[in-house]
């Protein structure tokens, strides 16, 4: 019994005979695996990916407006209006300057005065006449006791104006002096004493003039031999 079944089993087993070389048929090569294609991502289904250019690109975002870029563009300067308007800004500067100090400027430049009275008499300012006590002298002199008053004197002299433009009436100032020069009294007379009504004229005291000065006074127990008359500006 256990050899019938044997032979059975093996007449059912199919048995291959190797082949020859020539025989034409080659095996399957064998195939090695690699760590990338093991790695790599499995393929993706490209049946629902719609393609580069039937894909509509987003749209860009709009630049943000400043808000400068709101206000109106400005306008060219021109530059000759303003050249004018500098102009007339350093000329009215300069008038400025010579209003404030238009006294010293006439003492410096005589030839400015005509300028600077046109400017002050169209701005409504008051024109000081020049104080320069060395542009006037004393020409002549003379001091008299008055007869019958021993007390009273008069003094006279002759006043000078050597500039070219006019003056302001100086003042006068007389000291009485004793046989050894040494003063023993002084008297200041202002313009008005010694000029009288003449020292309210407004053109002053006229370049290149003389005016005569006439003042009487009194000095009692003052036994004078002599005096100094000077001419200034207080």
């Amino acid at each position: 019994m256990v050899e019938s079944t044997t032979e059975a089993e093996q007449e059912d087993v199919i048995t291959f005979e190797p082949l020859e070389p020539d025989d034409g048929f080659d095996g399957p090569e064998p195939h090695e695996a690699s760590s990338t294609e093991s790695d790599a991502e499995p393929a993706q289904d490209t049946a629902d990916t719609p393609l580069a250019d039937d894909a509509t690109p987003p749209a860009a975002p709009e630049p943000e407006t400043p808000a400068l870029a709101a206000l109106p563009t400005a306008r060219k300067r021109n530059p000759w209006l303003m050249s004018l308007l500098v102009g007339v800004l350093l000329a009215a500067l300069v008038a400025q300057i010579a209003l404030i100090y238009r006294q010293q400027l006439i003492d410096i430049l005589p030839a400015t005065r005509p300028f600077i009275e046109t400017l002050c008499a169209n701005v409504g300012c008051d024109m000081a006449l020049p104080h320069d006590a060395t542009q006037i002298s004393i020409e002549a002199s003379d001091l008299n006791r008055l007869p019958d008053a021993d007390a009273l004197f008069e003094l006279t002299a002759t006043i000078r104006n050597r500039a070219t433009n006019a003056m302001a009436f100086p003042h006068l100032e007389l000291t009485l002096t004793d046989v050894r020069d040494k003063a023993l009294v002084r008297r200041v007379f202002s313009p008005k004493e010694w000029l009288g009504a003449a020292a309210d004229d407004a053109a002053g005291f006229a370049g290149q003039s003389d005016r005569m000065a006439r003042v009487a006074f009194s000095a009692d127990n003052v036994n004078a031999s002599g005096y100094r008359l000077y001419a200034f500006y207080p």
